[in-house]
């Protein structure tokens, strides 16, 4: 998706394509550095990209007139990096949007799927990449940094935010959720851990897929309690899979193995 010159405001909304084995799946931007006042806002969503070079890539000079946003995408094992962004010059404005659950909105929330690839994200730009509520490779934050490469490895570069990722595994003390709570594997509530719901909560599960391949299905994330689950307060609160077509039997469920105390 590019231009060259352009008059006018283009609305551009992508869903549910697929790329394989090609140099780019999906590059944003245009050709040229003279400033330009058209707006493009772009949106993609459900899209899979598997062993591209680069899933997207976003390149420009000046860039501010483009907004994109990308939500509920599935990048995994490019060659090089899943999302190359390449915007050489400073206050340009940049509004590349791969999550944020900071904001009132929700069409840009995350979820997006992005796995193994030498880097993750490559932020060739001087400015911050909202990367909010997405599953990487890993649950730890420092593992998931060592495969973004931002203002860590280039102290002149712009910082990529990758909060509330998604969780997986063992959780080994009492824990409250708000608002989204993101599950990219089977999480276990053991049996000396209180989990409380606030509502208005949603409990996302990653769709048709475990990170850690165990449980009941090694295929599908699954919520094991031994411990106390509770739902206090006024509201809904939504257990749902993150898939941008949802259909029955996404995730496992919820699995109670003992007992103790149960409010719902």
């Amino acid at each position: 998706m590019a231009h060259r010159y352009h008059s006018g405001t283009s609305r551009i909304n992508v869903t549910n394509c697929y790329f394989i084995k090609n140099c780019v799946g999906i590059r944003i931007g245009r050709y040229g550095n003279s400033p330009l006042y058209a707006l493009y806002d772009i949106k993609v969503s459900g899209y899979e990209f598997e062993s591209n070079f680069y899933a997207l890539s976003f390149h420009g000079g000046h860039v501010s007139h483009i907004n994109s946003v990308f939500k509920r995408n599935k990048l995994k094992n490019s060659d090089s990096s899943n999302i190359m962004i390449f915007v050489p010059l400073k206050s340009v404005g940049l509004k590349l949007n791969l999550g944020n659950l900071e904001n009132n909105d929700t069409i840009d929330d995350g979820m997006n799927h992005i796995l193994g690839s030498v880097w993750s994200i490559y932020n060739f730009s001087y400015d911050t990449i909202y990367a909010q509520g997405n599953l990487w490779d890993y649950q730890d934050s420092t593992l998931i940094d060592s495969k973004i490469y931002d203002d860590n490895e280039n102290p002149a570069l712009g910082k990529v935010d990758f909060k509330y990722f998604y969780r997986a595994g063992r959780i080994d003390r009492d824990l409250i959720v708000k608002g989204k709570f993101l599950i990219s594997g089977d999480i276990i509530i053991p049996e000396s851990v209180k989990l409380k719901i606030i509502p208005p909560a949603e409990i996302i599960f990653a769709k048709n897929f475990d990170i850690l391949r165990q449980g009941n299905d090694t295929s599908k994330a699954e919520l094991i309690i031994y411990g106390d689950l509770k739902i206090e307060g006024e509201g809904k609160t939504t257990f749902t899979s993150d898939g941008f077509i949802k259909e029955k039997g996404d995730f496992y469920g919820i699995v109670f193995k003992e007992k103790k105390e149960m409010k719902l």
